[in-house]
Order: C-alpha cells, then structure tokens, then sequence
C-alpha cells in the first residue's frame, strides 16, 4: 500500500493524470459542495483562470500543478468547444434583461409626470422596491428550479417581464407603479441568478461569467441608445409668475426675465440633436414701451396675429371657467398682504383642447409647451422673445439662488404634443423632501415616452422568441423536470465559523458598494443631466451619458473574455482607486458635454470588470458552493440598489446640487478599495488557517499508517505533504490519489 501511495505522489508531480482519477476528482469536487444542484456532468467551460501574482510569505504554498496531459486535455476541450443552444439562450435572456431593466431608468422623469408625483420620494421608493423584488426574485429562484423545469422557468420570467414593462409605462398612479416595479424586480431577479446558476451546471470560468455581465449591459446600452432618438425633453430656465410687493423693482425683474429666456435659446442650442426650425428667420421685436403691456414680435401676416389672439382668449376663457370650478383660487400664502401662488393638482388635463398654463406660455417651433397660470395670464415665447403679459395677473419675476443653479425648470417633452414639468429647485422647505416638490404636465392623448416602451415590449418579444426556438433546439433542457437539491458533506470551513462570516461579509459589503454604485448611476444619468447646467438641462444629453457609461462597461467586458490571463486579483484593487479618481474628477473639474461624456465611458471601462471578478476569484477559491456564492452576489447588488438610492437623495438634498451624487461615488469606491483589500486577506487566511487545523486534527492518528515522514491533509483541491524531518510544506494535487484507496479512506474520515 505505501508502494502505491509513493507511486501516486510520483504521478501526481509529473503531472499524468488517467480518466479515472479526473472522474473521481470531479465527485470529490460535488462533495466539497455543502448546497448544490445535481446537474449532468459536463464541461462546455473552462476553469476560471484568475490567479495570484504574490508569493505566500508563510510555510505553505499555494500552487496548482497542472501537469502536461491535463494542459493538452483543457486545449483540446476549448479548440473542440462549441457555443451551445444553451449559451445562444443565455445570451437572448441577458440582452432582454438588460433592455427591461434600463427602460425604467431613463423614463423616470416622465414618469413622475405621468403619474403627478409631487414628491422625490417617488423616485426613491421606485427604485428601492425595484431593488427589494430583485431580492426576493434571487431568494426564491433556487426553490423554484427544484419544483419546475429550469429554462421554462426563465423563459416565463422574460414573459412576465416583457408584460409588465408595458403595463408600467401607462401607469397612472403611483402605488399601481410600485406594484409593478416590486413584480417587475423578482422577475430581474430570477433571470439573473437563474442565469448564473444554469452556468453552473457545467465548469464555468471566468469568460462565462463576464461574457454574461457583458450581454446585460449590451442590452441597458442599446435601449439607451435607441431612446436617444425618441425622447427630446430639456430642461429650461423660466420665470415664475406671482404677485409682488409694492416695493419690488418690476422693471429690474421683467429685465431679468427676459435674460433667462435669451438663456433658453442658448441652452437649446447645446443640444446634441437640437436644431432650430426658425434660427434664420428671426424678427425684431418691437421696443418694451409699458410694462405689464402687450408685446408682440413683428407678424408677418394680420392672419397670423388674428389666429394668435384668438387662441389667448380661448385659453383665458377655459381657465376662468376652471377657476369658477375648484371656488377660483390657487393662492394660499401671503406674501407682504399679496397671496403667492401654490400648485393644485386637481386642474389637470388629459387633452389636446385643455387650458393648461404652467405660470407662462412658451410657444416656437422648436420647444412648443403650454403653461397655466390661475388667472388664464399667458405668454407666448419664440426665438424672438415674443411676450405677452395682462393686466391683472401682475408681472414676471424670478427666483434666484446662490449657487448659480436655476431655481425652477419646464421639463420640455416636445416630440409630439405639449407637455411641461415644473422643477422646484429653488428654496427648498423642510417639510418638503428635496427638489420634486411639485410637479405639473399637461400630456396630449399620446406621449413619446410612451413609444419606448412599445419599443422596449417589441424587443423583448423579439428575444423571447429566440429565446424559444434556441430552448427548442436544445431539447436537452425542456426534457430535464426540475433540479435536484442534494446536501452533502459540509463545508469545508465550518470549523472556522467566524472567519467565513467574515470572508463573507467584506463580500457582500464589496458586492454592495460595487454593484450598486453601477446599478444606481446607470440609472440616475438621465435625471443628472436634467438638473446641470453644462449639460444644457437636456433629458437626451443624460441618456448620451448614460450610454456612453454603458458603453464602457460593455468594452471593458469583452476586452476581459477576450483575454482572461490579463486578470488578477492584484490589478482589481487599481480599477477600484481609478474609479473612485475618476467619479472624484466629475464631481470637480467636469464643466462641458464633451468631459463629462468621456470621463462617463472611464468611469465605465474602471466600474465594468469589479463585481464580475471577484465573484469568479472567490469561486476559483472553493470557500463555499456555487450556490451559496451567487446568493451572496445577488444580496449584495440588491441591497446597494436599496441603499443608494437613498442616500445619493438624501445628500441631495442637504447640499441642493446634482453633483453629490458623484462625490458620493467617489466615497464610496473608497470604501470599497478597504473592503476588497479585506476579502482577499480574511480569504488567504482562512484557507491557510484551515490547512493547518486539519492537519493538527489529522496527523496524529492517521500519519503513521501511511509514510514514516510525511503526513497528508485534504484542503480544497490541494493535498498538503509534511516532511516532519525539516517541516517543509509542498503542494500537490489531489487528483493523484485517486487509485490510492487508503488516502481517500483518510479524505473521508478528515471531513468527518
């Protein structure tokens, strides 16, 4: 017997390892799993490639011997590797997951109108119970695959998916929006783990793994992109129209009103896509001659000025009969002995042909939207500064603020009929939480916003019948039931229960900070841009920076599954400093579309490859199964999707500016820099600490039998050899034991 042992170790250094011993490695690796699924043995991937550049300042030295035939047996493997129906199915669900998931994103601002959210809250509780089902959804998915075929699971999830995102983009309240968000977040959450478990049905690697996360973000970017040509909304500075105190200056604030409108047409113009119909056909107005009277530009034909007036008086007329109707006021603070204006949401209306002012009528080719005042007082406003202004409405004035940011906003959605939105930006009240403090549209019968979610619904149906025909293709999977759950041996670790909780609790933080700085600012571009102005306040600037983040994210991706040998858990630690660098240089220095457009697609190429990696690092480490694993991958992206959300909100507003939210990125990576420092520490250590128990607990009574100075212990797949002459450690692989019936007699009664 010691004969064959000596023989066995020989063997194993060499490197020759016969099918049996490959095929008993693979049981020896099923039982190591505490949770797991019983899947077919097969090997369409190869092993994560991930390695470790430092040296183990310690006795022990973790190497893996892979030896000649193996090598010559993972090269043929790869170059006879096929992509399978599997991974075509995968590679469908992924991309429609990625297109669900950011169409909710990038609509949010025409949400909150559609639906007349008068408070940020909305936005906050949108997206944290988004993140919640996306927890539940993970939770429950590995129960599911036990009880009901696996890919018909997935593909009823894609269904229900595609189902709600049309139902939300014609919701009209907003619990019936959380009720979607929360359906809509499981069902995310059961295609995504869902994914990464049927990866592990066979060896995945590391290229599976980012090839994955690159498809979900292909899809987040196309959506993006699309949506480009569809949503044109801007955000522009108007005055607010109210009463003032005798003592104001009218004409100083009528001057200031009127600068703020030549600002408009300058912001406009920064527009990516923005291109004015009338710039070459400019009139000179006539000079102000009274305030508080009727300006009008010069007309080009008495047919025009007719048809002009005309429609004021229609307006003015329907708003007083409004008036009449909710008892004719929308004052109700006062204001030096003149009551201000306050915002009443029961005068909104859902057609063409409704009066509907938002303080001030802007009216051009270009940006046309319709404004409400409680007095029917309009103004119309073209590039050449057409006003009109009555008598008994008062005058025009602005709200300032310090810190340059324009206190009030239209949100300005002219790709098909009138709408407005007005952004309160300016003093914000206590008892109201942040900038959304009222907000006031008036939609036609049909909005473009509306237009990406039909595209968004096509899409999805388009890849779910992909996904169908490759599920068909693959008769294999339809065949298979459901997943076995089977328990086995227990972990490995569970002698060192304080060292895996903390192994795992800088994972999940890692997790946490990592993917949910990803997950919340690719969501959160759109509304950024509506509140900066370098970015010209434009809605489809922010979704240009939201695809150009994608975009990167997507490269850098790609670039990873193209070259695998590039990765090391050493390099991850650069891309999270860089991150933080980048998000820090935004938040500082970042004054113009173009910088902040590239700086975007940076943030990207460092933000892509982290949370991927360290999964695929901490999978290459068998600390735990690939079951348990995803589950803490999946907790920790979930909870910073419920965590950021309100603390970017929150520091919003204390601060009142959009910038906060990269200075809290910024933050953040660093905190993240400290938490992957400590996984990768408490990771070593544990593994070293439990070679060294099992070795103590081992030694003693079964050491003798075998050599007279060497010693073996399981640990992972690596067999420790303790010469006791000189306390040398060396590593072997354990696949050189598997015709060495004692040791596996010795394996067993190790774990027991």
């Amino acid at each position: 017997m010691l004969l064959v042992n000596e023989e066995a170790e020989i063997l194993s250094k060499l490197g020759v390892l016969t099918s049996s011993q490959e095929s008993q490695h693979n049981d020896l690796k099923k039982k190591r799993m505490s949770f797991g699924f019983m899947f077919r043995n097969s090997k369409a991937d190869e092993i994560c490639t991930s390695t470790d550049d430092e040296e183990n300042d310690s006795n022990i030295v973790y190497n893996r011997l892979l030896g000649s035939a193996q090598q010559q047996k993972t090269i043929m493997r790869r170059r006879s590797n096929e992509i399978t129906w599997r991974d075509v199915l995968l590679s469908f669900l992924f991309i429609a997951l990625g297109i669900s998931t950011s169409v909710q994103g990038i609509t949010m601002p025409n949400m909150i109108v559609n639906i007349y959210a008068s408070n940020s809250l909305f936005v906050v509780f949108f997206l944290c119970i988004t993140a919640f089902g996306f927890l539940v959804g993970c939770s429950i998915v590995s129960r599911l695959f036990s009880w009901m075929n696996p890919i018909l699971l997935l593909l009823f999830s894609l269904f229900g998916t595609i189902i709600i995102t049309a139902l939300l983009g014609f919701s009209k309240t907003a619990l019936i929006a959380y009720l979607y968000s929360l359906i809509s977040g499981c069902f995310h959450g059961t295609i995504f783990r869902g994914g990464l478990i049927i990866l592990c049905e066979s060896d995945f690697g590391t290229r599976a793994v980012f090839a994955m996360h690159a498809l979900f973000a292909a899809g987040i970017f196309l959506m993006s992109l699309l949506s480009t040509f569809i949503l044109s909304g801007a955000a522009v500075p108007y005055s607010h129209f109210s009463k003032l105190p005798d003592n104001h200056n009218v004409f100083n604030n009528h001057l200031l009103m009127k600068r703020e409108m030549n600002l408009l047409s300058e912001q406009s113009g920064d527009d990516i896509f923005f291109k004015s119909s009338i710039s070459n056909e400019l009139a000179t107005s006539k000079p102000d001659h009274v305030v508080g009277v009727e300006l009008i530009a010069e007309p080009k034909t008495q047919e025009n000025v007719q048809k002009r007036k005309e429609a004021i008086e229609r307006m003015k007329s329907k708003e007083e009969r409004q008036s009449l109707v909710t008892n004719g006021s929308l004052y109700s603070n006062e204001y030096s002995g003149v009551q201000e204006p306050t915002r009443n949401q029961n005068n909104f209306a859902h057609s063409n042909t409704s009066a509907a002012y938002v303080s001030s009528i802007f009216h051009t080719s270009s940006f046309p939207y319709l404004g409400k005042n409680d007095k029917g007082t309009a103004r119309s406003m073209d590039q050449t500064e057409t006003i009109t202004v009555s008598n008994t409405a008062g005058v025009f004035y602005s709200l300032t603020k310090t810190n340059s940011v324009t206190a009030n906003f239209i949100f300005s959605d002219v790709s098909f009929s009138f709408s407005g939105l007005n952004w309160n930006v300016g003093t914000i009240p206590l008892k109201n939480f942040w900038m959304l403090e009222s907000l006031e549209q008036e939609f036609g019968p049909f909005q473009n916003f509306h237009i990406v979610y039909a595209l968004a619904t096509f899409l999805g149906l388009c890849y779910l019948s992909l996904c169908f025909i490759a599920s068909i293709c693959n008769g294999n999977s339809i065949k298979v039931s459901s997943l076995q759950i089977v328990e086995a041996s227990p972990n490995l670790f569970t002698d060192l229960k304080k060292m895996a909780i903390s192994w795992r609790t800088y994972s999940v933080l890692f997790f946490l900070l990592a993917g949910g700085i990803e997950r919340v600012v690719g969501e959160s571009l759109t509304f950024y841009a509506l509140f900066r102005p370098e970015l010209s306040f434009s809605q489809r600037n922010g979704l240009f920076l939201t695809s150009a983040f994608w975009l990167g994210i997507v490269t850098v991706r790609v670039l990873f599954v193209l070259m695998t040998k590039f990765i090391n858990i050493g390099r991850l630690s650069n891309f999270v400093f860089f991150s933080a660098a980048v998000a820090g240089y935004v938040a500082a220095s970042a004054r113009s579309l173009f910088a902040v457009l590239c700086t975007m697609f940076i943030l990207g190429l460092s933000l892509g490859p982290l949370s991927p990696f360290l999964f695929c690092w901490l999978a290459e480490q068998e600390l735990s199964s690939y079951l348990s694993l995803s589950l803490l991958y999946a907790i920790g992206i979930s909870l910073g999707g419920l965590i950021f959300p309100c603390i970017i909100t929150f520091s919003i507003y204390i601060c009142s500016t959009a910038v906060v939210l990269f200075v809290v990125v910024c933050v953040s990576f660093l905190f993240a820099y400290i938490a992957l420092i400590m996984v990768i520490r408490t990771v070593r250590v544990t593994i070293r600490l439990n070679a060294i128990k099992q070795f103590s607990s081992c030694a003693n009574s079964e050491v003798n039998r075998e050599t007279a100075g060497q010693s073996k212990i399981r640990n992972g797949d690596y067999v420790v050899l303790v010469d006791k002459s000189d306390g040398r450690f060396d590593i072997s692989d354990s696949d050189s034991s598997a015709e060495d019936s004692s040791l596996n007699e010795l394996i067993d009664r190790c774990y027991k």
